[in-house]
């Protein structure tokens, strides 16, 4: 969208029954100049036919990978190299959908385009959606692909020990399929991505997407897909060990991790948010730099904190809340889930978040 359309629509959407004069009268351009642009705004999705009918922005679409999770919880103490006793359990997971799921939860209207196998686990992923209320008719489904798989161990203090992720079937997400849907992506008002998408897709949203682009790095390794378009980035959600990648420096203490940050800041991307586990999470953008603490809870199963604390940063953006309020939204969601058993808590709602404000420090 161009400047001068961007101009048009905003006027339209504050008096959607403005004539074409008016419109060039406020910006002192002819109106044939005007019909020109409104013609151009329907050719690209923002208005509906010829009564200025505003399209619908008031969603979030999530592109990322959705699977299958087996967790494995021992009873006792993990010992490697053996056979523990232990529970072992399985659910619809993905980052990118674990993210929408948690929108859901807080009542977004979420958009999930991801890739799913036409197979018994791709059939999970397809119903819980429906029952969650996730639209997925942008996807791609899959004749050729099984359904991706996660498989995590969990230690004795229920967090994640090892995993393994089998995700070919993200591959089939490609700069192609981003061209067919980027009209309904740049009509949505948030664009979140998990790097489980290939290099070449990734940079090829993050250099046409038009709306806000947020990232979740979610591992190491896949961080390193970001380092060529970190400028495009509006919000990044990294670990350490991540923001170590992603910043070129060791981190070993809260100063290294201030370091970090703002070096992140300074490679282009406009908000970072960096996530230390108990130990809170920091904030930078510009040159305002804020970090969070929580007390600390019995933790059942971490696996979903992080997406969880994305999902609270994403819904603080599209309620346009203060960096505060967000602070108070992610890191609440992250409690609740933790102290849920399941990696998506069904606690999880604003009521549940917000009695959680009086555990959340902002330093």
């Amino acid at each position: 969208m161009t400047n001068r359309e961007k101009e048009i629509l905003e006027i339209i959407r504050n008096n959607p029954q403005i004539s074409q004069n008016e419109i060039a009268k406020k910006l002192n351009i002819t109106r044939s100049s005007v019909g020109v642009h409104i013609a151009n705004l329907i050719e690209k999705g923002y208005i509906v036919g010829r009564g200025y009918i505003i399209s619908n922005s008031d969603y979030i679409v999530i592109i990322g990978g959705a699977d299958v999770d087996i967790v494995g919880k021992p009873f006792n103490k993990l010992i490697e190299k053996d056979s523990n006793p232990g529970k072992i359990t399985y659910s619809v997971g993905g980052v990118g959908r674990n993210i929408a799921e948690n929108l859901a939860k807080l009542k977004v209207d979420t958009r999930l385009l991801t890739a799913i196998g036409n197979d018994r686990n791709g059939d999970l992923i397809k119903e819980n959606a429906m029952v969650n209320n996730i639209d997925i008719q942008h996807s791609i489904f899959s004749d050729h692909h099984e359904t991706a798989t996660y498989l995590a161990i969990l230690d004795e203090e229920h967090d994640m020990s090892l995993a393994i992720a089998d995700m070919d079937i993200i591959d089939a997400i490609t700069p192609e399929v981003i061209v067919k849907n980027l009209q309904f992506i740049n009509n949505g008002k948030i664009c979140v991505l998990d790097t489980n998408l290939t290099q070449e897709t990734i940079e090829f949203i993050c250099e046409n997407v038009e709306n806000d682009v947020f990232v979740d790095t979610v591992s190491v390794t896949k961080a390193k897909k970001l380092l060529n378009v970190l400028p495009k980035v509006h919000t990044l959600k990294a670990n350490r060990y991540e923001a170590e990648v992603l910043s070129g420096m060791k981190i070993e203490d809260e100063e290294d991790i201030i370091a970090a940050g703002k070096e992140i800041v300074k490679r282009g991307v406009k908000r970072a948010f960096l996530t230390l586990g108990e130990k809170g999470a920091y904030y930078f953008e510009g040159n305002q730099i804020l970090k969070v603490k929580s007390n600390i809870i019995a933790v059942e199963n971490a696996t979903g904190a992080g997406d969880a604390f994305m999902a609270g940063l994403c819904y603080s953006h599209f309620k346009d809340l203060s960096i505060e309020e967000t602070f108070y939204i992610a890191v609440g969601s992250s409690r609740v889930t933790l102290k849920d058993n399941n990696t998506i808590s069904d606690s999880l709602n604003l009521d549940n978040i917000m009695k959680e404000r009086g555990e959340i420090k902002i330093c």
